[in-house]
């Protein structure tokens, strides 16, 4: 084999992974995401799409919506998920993110009764499960070097009080 054939498939190879980086591995990364999230929470689970830009390594995820226990509405949401990496994260062992920016985050908490929310499903499914002793363990290491929140909102909803 010659040595252009041998760059000719190299850069065959190159181009395939890019184009699967790009438009093959969000709409998987997507539905196992929702798969993996609805059967965690007990709750649907729904994400409008999410993209990656390999050559910004830039991951997106957009219409994220965590359902009410019941269904009726949406209780934690936002519009948009923007992550940029950076390449240091290869030489830190760490995710070292340049920038994270959360567009219209939306919660909605309402309380249902004295010591009741509808949250409470979700701190009754993480006491349900037993901790298992760890050994000690070095924090998770990690950089944001510009965190972005804009547009977002928290609606309490006191029913027993009947205030919103």
């Amino acid at each position: 084999m010659s040595f252009k054939r041998k760059i000719i498939i190299a850069l065959g190879v190159a181009v395939g992974l890019l184009l699967f980086a790009t438009y093959g591995m969000p709409p998987i990364l997507r539905a196992v995401a929702e798969k993996k999230l609805t059967e965690a929470l007990g709750r649907k689970v729904t994400i409008g799409a999410v993209a990656f830009n390999p050559f910004l390594i830039e991951f997106t995820v957009n219409g994220f919506d965590v359902a009410e226990p019941d269904g009726s509405g949406s209780f934690v949401s936002f519009e948009r998920l923007r992550a940029n990496l950076q390449l240091s994260s290869v030489c830190r062992r760490a995710p070292v993110l340049s920038e994270l920016t959360l567009d219209r985050p939306r919660v909605h908490i309402v309380r249902t009764a004295a010591s009741a929310y509808n949250f409470s499903d979700l701190l009754k499914k993480k006491e349900e499960k037993p901790q298992e002793p760890k050994a000690e363990e070095s924090p998770a290491r990690f950089f944001v070097g510009n965190l972005r929140v804009t547009d977002g909102a928290v609606e309490f909803d006191n029913r027993p009080a009947g205030k919103k």
